[in-house]
């Protein structure tokens, strides 16, 4: 009787232990499911460019103010360091278009880095998965994703991103044509018309 009580105590014991690393394959599997779950949800509200199209839209009309004035103070001398003054001031606006758009990168940089922060979150569960998986090998979980689509998140994160790197330099490249133009006709105005 106790050699039977001893066996079944071991067979308990292993069942038991068996089922604890099963609970935790799958707690671990689940977890993964649920990154990525959190990294399609993110990218599935992708950031609204509309208001970096009316920084660049306002920059434009700003710099075509500023070539108005300038062009106004050689019509009328006894106005024209007036008119150059408002050229740079006009250029000064042009500068805050530069600064809002700045504030849009900022914006859309914070939302990269969140998926950065996903991504690296679910590299660090899927470790956590396979080494739980590792302890029972016989066993998977059913709701773990497969490398394939862990893999496949990852990928989608680092070409959206991407993407949304390559439009935010086209947005700063254009914004600084506009900010060095503003900027030459007004000082130029300033240096004829003030000097």
């Amino acid at each position: 009787n106790a050699q039977a009580a001893a066996v079944a105590a071991q067979q308990s014991a292993a069942a038991a232990a068996t089922q604890a690393a099963e609970q935790k394959i799958e707690s671990a599997g689940a977890q993964v499911a649920s990154d990525i779950g959190d990294i399609n949800q993110a990218l599935s509200s992708p950031p609204d460019f509309s208001s970096f199209d009316n920084d660049i839209t306002q920059a434009k009309n700003d710099l075509a103010v500023a070539q108005q004035d300038a062009a106004q103070a050689a019509t009328d001398q006894t106005s024209a360091c007036g008119d150059a003054d408002s050229a740079q001031g006009d250029a000064d606006s042009v500068q805050g278009d530069s600064d809002s758009l700045q504030g849009d990168v900022d914006g859309l940089t914070s939302t990269a880095n969140n998926l950065t922060n996903l991504v690296a979150t679910l590299g660090t569960d899927e470790q956590s998965y396979q080494a739980a998986a590792a302890e029972l090998p016989n066993y998977s979980s059913p709701d773990a994703p497969s490398a394939a689509d862990v893999q496949s998140a990852k990928d989608k994160v680092t070409a959206t991103t991407s993407s949304w790197q390559q439009k935010v330099a086209g947005y700063q490249s254009t914004m600084k044509q506009l900010l060095d133009q503003a900027d030459s006709v007004a000082q130029q105005a300033q240096a004829k018309y003030c000097g």
